[in-house]
């Protein structure tokens, strides 16, 4: 019984060592920006407890400035808010027109993330653009808490910028009233699926038949456009 109370402590003291010894993280989210809008992208932090005793922060992030271009670092709510910051972005530090956000943060009081918590939010604008899957990788080039280069020690996590997320739209469209051999037009509006394949839409009848269901395939058109288009003919 000794023995595995033994054990057990040792055990326990080895978990609470390897707690004690976890590195400071950051990660920088994969967002997903509508077109010729904004958002904040969230910057966390993990494994900074104030027994670290963190109290300056040092980033630079690269990223495609045809798709994005960061104008603002946010820090109400985070876990640096109270925080004095500066930043500036420098164009243009490496060839395909990208850009690097430069990110200094001092505080008098010691960061306080035991787990993991957002620690910063860059404001980002990207491109009115309607061509889909259009990103940029968030690259972390510099990441120094106090003296500790969190980079260098692999403790950092390149996150992403696509373009997207557009609410589409869907109309039908035709004689009115609908009747028996009447063409009716389904057209689907997304900038998302600007260039995808053909694509198959179900129309559920509502009355007088709820069952009635028929599939109308949509074709871009005309190519390009995020706008699909196809036509069923009504039967009775």
């Amino acid at each position: 019984m000794k023995r595995f109370r033994t054990l057990t402590a040792l055990a326990v003291a080895m978990f609470t060592t390897a707690a004690a010894n976890a590195q400071p993280t950051l990660t920088a989210e994969d967002a997903l920006i509508p077109r010729g809008t904004s958002a904040l992208v969230d910057v966390v932090f993990s494994n900074a407890p104030t027994s670290e005793n963190i109290t300056g922060i040092d980033l630079v992030i690269r990223y495609d400035s045809d798709v994005a271009t960061a104008t603002d670092v946010v820090t109400a709510g985070t876990a640096t808010d109270g925080w004095d910051k500066a930043f500036n972005v420098v164009e243009d530090v490496a060839a395909g027109g990208i850009d690097e956000i430069r990110i200094s943060m001092a505080s008098f009081d010691s960061l306080d993330v035991p787990v993991s918590a957002i620690g910063l939010q860059i404001d980002f604008t990207v491109a009115d653009v309607l061509v889909p899957g259009v990103s940029t990788p968030l690259e972390f080039t510099v990441a120094v808490l106090n003296e500790t280069d969190v980079f260098a020690a692999g403790g950092t996590t390149d996150g992403s910028i696509s373009i997207g997320g557009t609410t589409g739209t869907i109309a039908l469209s035709g004689p009115s009233p609908f009747n028996p051999g009447g063409v009716i037009t389904v057209t689907v509006t997304d900038a998302d699926l600007i260039g995808d394949p053909d694509f198959d839409v179900t129309i559920t009848n509502s009355t007088p038949d709820p069952d009635e269901v028929e599939t109308v395939t949509l074709t871009e058109t005309p190519v390009g456009s995020g706008t699909f288009i196809g036509t069923i003919t009504t039967e009775h």
